[in-house]
């Protein structure tokens, strides 16, 4: 027999969906819930053609596409607020878990040449699911897959720049269609990934900054650019991206802006020559920039402009975890004494018992680090000194005795 023999050799998307929606008939309850939408997958692996490797894995891409799609159409036709919240919940559940099924999928790599069978159909795939990214409500949840299709299967595998042409002229034409609902910020986000692409930098953040929006979507989307050039160690073409987008990244969100640091701390560490554009970028994003501007410097070393900074605010010394002061101590104790002592007597000004605990709290660090830095007479003489100028605070006292500061 022909190893070929009961195999679909040139398999189309619409013939692969026909065979979907019989599937998808023959589930018993078609309610659309999260329990149909496992039964339609179930289904469709269960007729699954006999296929080579790399068809395989496209059609076990497209039945879980297939079914990502039955899983928002309850918000899409539900009318009451109560029954899509209802849905909302428990279909949110499950279209993450579908989505991370197709991450796995597209995780493995494609055993097709750019010339060899199936280019069509993943093609096809890609016009599926760009279609479902520009007309859903919610962007990001057909967004991930295309992005993963282009980085995982297409961008590997062909080299020609014509792809990201052929698919601006398919973006653009979706958005001129007459009548047409297509998410805006969908389609910008797209338009500059294949600028990006074609190295088209310009363009691409002239996009970027059109779709400009305070969502973690959008700050996502920035850094997966920058991953993919930090991937490729293009550290000259990231740091003109860092630099750029630094200001549209007026974000609240941690792990963002944590993101963001680590990849100036990485760009910094390839050209040390651009640490002072770090700073002035990290300069004028403030206040949003404040706590990785920090962070920054104790990585770098840049331990008296970090102390300078905390000096200028009147920050208080307990209000920083004592972990994250351990780089100091360790390689700059000096610069620690006058955050200290500052901080010891605004304390003290406030007279009262809690106050006094704290600056006790304070002035034993301040013996360790005098002792550290093998500086014991010094310490002897000022901690003589500020007993005898506070000897009418009794309760001042009684905290020094408790912390065994004074005899």
């Amino acid at each position: 027999m022909d190893d070929n023999e009961g195999a679909i050799l040139e398999p189309s998307l619409s013939e692969w969906h026909e065979l979907f929606n019989l599937c998808a008939n023959a589930v018993d309850d078609k309610t659309i819930t999260v329990r149909y939408a496992e039964s339609v997958l179930k289904a469709i692996r269960g007729v699954k053609p006999e296929l080579k490797p790399g068809l395989g894995l496209i059609y076990d891409l497209n039945a879980a596409l297939y079914c990502l799609k039955l899983l928002i159409l309850p918000a899409k036709s539900t009318s009451t607020t109560y029954h899509a919240n209802f849905m909302g919940y428990y279909n949110s559940v499950a279209v993450k878990e579908m989505q991370d099924s197709i991450g796995l999928i597209l995780g493995e790599p494609l055993p097709l040449g750019p010339e060899q069978q199936g280019w069509t159909v993943v093609l096809q795939t890609l016009d599926f699911i760009r279609n479902e990214m520009l007309n859903a409500q919610q962007d990001q949840i057909f967004g991930e897959p295309y992005y993963q299709l282009w980085q995982a299967w297409i961008v590997p595998n062909i080299k020609d720049k014509n792809v990201f042409l052929r698919e601006l002229e398919l973006l653009e034409q979706a958005g001129k269609q007459p009548g047409s609902s297509v998410h805006q910020k969908a389609l910008i986000r797209a338009q500059c990934w294949m600028y990006y692409r074609l190295s088209d930098d310009r363009m691409a953040l002239e996009l970027l900054k059109q779709a400009q929006e305070n969502t973690k979507d959008y700050y996502v989307f920035i850094l997966n650019i920058l991953g993919l050039m930090l991937m490729e160690q293009d550290w000259t073409r990231l740091l003109e991206w860092l630099i750029t987008v630094g200001p549209l990244l007026e974000s609240r969100y941690k792990d963002v802006m944590d993101s963001y640091a680590g990849y100036w701390s990485k760009t910094v560490e390839q050209l040390p020559e651009c640490e002072e554009r770090m700073w002035s970028t990290l300069r004028e994003m403030l206040p949003y920039s404040e706590r990785i501007y920090e962070q920054l410097m104790i990585e770098l070393g840049q331990w008296r402009q970090w102390m300078d900074l905390q000096l200028s605010n009147n920050v208080d010394p307990l209000a920083i975890r004592a972990t994250d002061l351990k780089p100091l101590e360790k390689n700059a104790p000096e610069v620690l004494l006058p955050f200290y002592h500052q901080a010891v007597e605004r304390y003290v000004l406030e007279k009262n018992r809690g106050s006094y605990k704290k600056a006790v709290r304070l002035l034993k660090r301040l013996s360790k680090l005098y002792t550290k830095m093998k500086l014991t007479a010094r310490w002897e003489q000022f901690i003589d000194s500020f007993t005898d100028k506070h000897s009418r605070l009794r309760a001042l006292q009684e905290e020094l005795r408790k912390g065994k500061l004074i005899p």
